[in-house]
């Protein structure tokens, strides 16, 4: 298959070559990106009715006031990235 590249496409390519990537590995890459955006594209589409709910309820959160703060958020996604560490470890 012979694919005719746009200019900014073969800017792109010629990039990542400079860099050490195959074309192989470039096109690799695209298609791993374009698949991993099929596939969240799906998960959204399968579970609409439960991401929609979460949404709801944090909109009606933020409307109470219930809303934390980005050094909270931090804290948070920090603790569960531990927990999840520490459940890897012990199961190994």
């Amino acid at each position: 298959m012979i694919l005719q590249l746009r200019p900014d496409q073969q800017r792109i390519l010629e990039m990542a070559t400079a860099c050490g990537m195959s074309q192989e590995e470039v096109v690799d890459q695209a298609f791993t990106i374009i698949r991993a955006h099929h596939e969240q594209d799906a998960w959204m589409f399968a579970n609409r009715a439960e991401v929609a709910a979460q949404i709801d309820e944090g909109w009606a959160q933020a409307e109470r006031g219930e809303m934390m703060d980005a050094d909270d958020v931090v804290a948070v996604l920090e603790a569960d990235r531990q927990q999840r560490m520490r459940d890897r470890a012990e199961s190994q």
